[in-house]
């Protein structure tokens, strides 16, 4: 189906932009040491492969928005080097709960919660008995966060000149894909109400 297309071209999109951008589409890491949930600091075993700042950094179920990734001996607070710098409010980014991380606890690049997002899934959340209550709400609002990304197409590659590309090729296919969606929704919708 059409859709299914649109989301693979969107996934490979932004895989690629973030190769363009000089780093690999997923990286990961481990946390150097524990950190508390106020910990603005983030220290980690490496950061190679990792942008150096204005984006996000996925530990456990939480989201952190880092300001810049630091190497240099005195720029972790008490840490030491390397780490990210959440700054004062990139804890709990995204409508996610800051929360205390262990040493050793894996860290996930964008592109990996950008993935996590589209699937609706942040790990652990579906073996709780909360988790899979509020599934059904974490999946609405992360294909409403979905259906704008892949909407819009914005990656670095298509700038300048990647305009025509997207004005040509990209908007009808995201037209069409939300035609495509609109549709699936009201099918389910009638179904539900023909079983009321």
């Amino acid at each position: 189906m059409l859709w299914y297309g649109a989301i693979f071209l969107f996934i490979t999109g932004t895989m690629f932009s973030f190769m363009m951008d000089g780093v690999s589409g997923l990286q990961a890491t481990n946390l150097s040491a524990s950190v508390s949930a106020t910990s603005q600091y983030i220290p980690v075993t490496s950061v190679s492969g990792f942008k150096s700042s204005d984006v996000r950094l996925m530990v456990g179920n939480e989201e952190m928005s880092y300001t810049s990734l630091n190497t240099a001996p005195g720029t972790c607070g008490s840490e030491s080097p390397p780490c990210f710098d959440t700054g004062i409010l990139g804890r709990g980014y995204n409508e996610t709960t800051a929360a205390a991380h262990s040493a050793g606890a894996r860290a996930y690049s964008e592109s990996t919660g950008l993935l996590n997002e589209m699937v609706a899934f942040r790990t652990g959340e579906i073996g709780t008995a909360v988790g899979t209550i509020t599934f059904p709400i974490t999946a609405a609002k992360a294909f409403g966060k979905f259906m704008a990304k892949a909407v819009m197409w914005d990656y670095s590659f298509l700038e300048g000149n990647g305009i025509y590309i997207k004005m040509i090729f990209l908007y009808p296919l995201s037209g069409m894909m939300v035609l495509a969606f609109a549709r699936l929704f009201s099918q389910m919708i009638g179904f539900l109400l023909g079983r009321v």
